[in-house]
């Protein structure tokens, strides 16, 4: 047993390799997504609507099974059930990787979706960690995911230019399989925690009743819905600016501005106390994006400034958001705030995917002011909510009698197990 505090080498060891699993899936999916929609327009039948879908239905799937997948773990084993989350995958990024057809590519990427593991991996990492080392875990979980999603949006427009987005599927296809021989062959399945930090339908409604958490996840959707739609339509807006084979030329600078602002916000925000500031920052820019591609989205530098102004937005909310999740979500509901978190992100991505679908011949500018009004009042919303941390002895959700006395030292929480606070509900 360590140190409290401080992860063991063992616990350190499964956490890695449980990001190396998570990331080498990852890192393909997100390679493709600045390059599908103009792929998926090339092929066969291929209409606005089933481009958009092409990079949203993942999301829908990704959302829709995100639960079935904890059960399932509950009841057979975390790396069984990853290992068939993993082979869905796989298997639909190779049908990716051949179909000539729009439609097949839809249902393709939908089975890619439905191998929905992210709640299982986060239980998992619960399972192998102790509790008062959990929240280091879930924030090393979220390093790896932040890495494989910079570097993969960095290196996909230069490689699809070079051997295509069909390669780039069977790349994704083949980290699939990398991450199942790690899960087999490296990985040790470990003991279930006793109801801790698992995904759970029956948990959702205590976890949406906590108000920052709500915000939290209304954020994560549109955010990633103003992603999947600036991807379903700016490519088409780089290749009519510099032209089919030079949209890489723009896209690598400003995805390595964003790159530098992730890793620099992340490793500050902690640091010198600034996550509230990178967040509203992050939220005060996606919505002068969204204002920017509806007032004057057509012209040149505006597209170029509107992206520029995203990827900055992007790298500062990212980050902050999983880090607000993991403050808020304490106790027994850990684990289905993630996945609520989670579903959120994803159905984001599939909204996303049939708004920019349905807008991607038509004037656009109703949809990015209908963005751009959501994420307003969405960043009021959250300038009315107070400091983006929980109270504590301050919580009015805490009878005034109940709350601790300053002067007073703490006493050990019931049944010796430290770290698991939990909001009281108030009393009738």
């Amino acid at each position: 047993m360590g140190r409290r505090g401080k992860m063991t080498r063992e616990e350190s060891r499964a956490v890695q390799v449980l990001g190396a699993v998570h990331v080498a899936r990852l890192v393909g999916l997100y390679m493709v997504l600045p390059v599908l929609s103009p792929h998926a327009g090339s092929l066969a039948g291929a209409t606005s609507l089933l481009i958009g879908l092409s990079l949203g239905i993942y999301g829908a799937t990704q959302a829709l099974f995100q639960i079935p997948f904890g059960a399932l773990s509950d009841r057979i084993g975390r790396r069984p059930a990853i290992a068939v989350g993993l082979g869905l995958f796989a298997i639909g990024s190779f049908l990716s990787a051949v179909t000539t057809d729009a439609r097949l590519l839809v249902a393709a990427r939908a089975l890619q979706g439905s191998g929905a593991v992210s709640s299982v991996v986060i239980a998992m990492v619960a399972d192998v960690t102790r509790e008062e080392v959990r929240t280091q875990a879930m924030a090393r979980l979220g390093i790896w995911i932040g890495g494989a999603f910079a570097f993969a949006l960095l290196i996909g427009p230069p490689l699809a230019s070079l051997i295509g987005v069909p390669a780039i599927f069977a790349i994704t296809g083949g980290g699939a399989l990398v991450s199942l021989g790690l899960l087999l062959f490296v990985l040790e399945e470990a003991p279930a925690a006793p109801g801790r930090d698992r995904l759970r339908a029956a948990a959702m409604k205590t976890v949406l009743r906590q108000r920052p958490l709500l915000l939290i996840d209304v954020g994560v959707f549109l955010l990633h819905t103003v992603l999947t739609v600036l991807f379903v339509v700016l490519p088409f807006e780089l290749e009519r600016i510099v032209g089919p084979d030079n949209t890489w030329k723009v896209l690598v600078p400003v995805l390595t501005i964003g790159v530098g602002v992730l890793f620099w916000s992340g490793r500050t925000a902690d640091r010198r106390g600034w996550t509230e500031r990178f967040f509203f920052i992050g939220a005060a820019l996606l919505c002068v994006c969204c204002l920017v591609f509806a007032l004057i989205g057509r012209r040149s530098g505006a597209v170029v400034g509107g992206i520029v102004l995203f990827v900055v937005a992007i790298a500062l909310l990212e980050p902050t958001l999983t880090s607000l999740v993991s403050r808020f979500a304490r106790g027994p509901h850990r684990g289905t705030a993630f996945g609520v978190y989670s579903m959120a992100q994803f159905s984001g991505a599939f909204f996303g995917g049939v708004l920019g679908g349905a807008f991607l011949k038509t004037e656009r500018y109703v949809l990015f002011l209908g963005l751009f009004v959501a994420t307003f009042l969405w960043a009021l919303a959250l300038t009315r909510i107070g400091r983006l941390r929980p109270r504590s002895s301050e919580d009015r959700s805490i009878p005034r009698g109940d709350r601790p006395d300053p002067d007073r030292p703490p006493e050990p929480p019931e049944g010796g197990h430290e770290g698991t606070e939990t909001v009281r509900e108030p009393d009738p």
